[in-house]
């Protein structure tokens, strides 16, 4: 299995490299278990604490999820420059986009807010 389009997008050319995951199981595991710490999850199968989770050897693993979610986000602006006056003179809408379907299949949802009553 090859690992390096999982870094794709990351800049690698400074002195630090990110670790491509040694194991698919443990990879996995990681992923199931919401991305939880391989040192944990080394423990937790050491110790037979979670029934069926295969033996866990590798340490240090980075998996993209993990560094893109650790990455600082700027504020937003507290100071708005325009504020409605009247309803419906500006409407704010959002489109968010789902990796999995829901139990109907959905993958989208749309919201819309009107500025001057904030009413969504």
């Amino acid at each position: 299995m090859n690992n390096l389009n999982f870094f794709e997008g990351f800049d690698t050319s400074s002195g630090s490299c990110l670790v491509a995951h040694a194991d698919f199981d443990n990879k996995l595991s990681h992923e199931r278990f919401g991305h939880f710490n391989y040192r944990y999850l080394k423990e937790l199968s050491t110790h037979d604490m979670v029934i069926g989770l295969p033996k866990v050897s590798y340490l240090n693993g980075v998996c993209p999820g993990c560094a893109l979610g650790k990455l600082h986000q700027d504020t937003f602006p507290k100071c708005r420059t325009h504020k409605a006056s009247s309803p419906l003179e500006l409407v704010r809408s959002d489109l968010m986009v789902f990796p999995t379907s829901s139990f109907k299949g959905a993958k989208y949802a749309l919201t819309f807010i009107i500025d001057f009553s904030r009413h969504t």
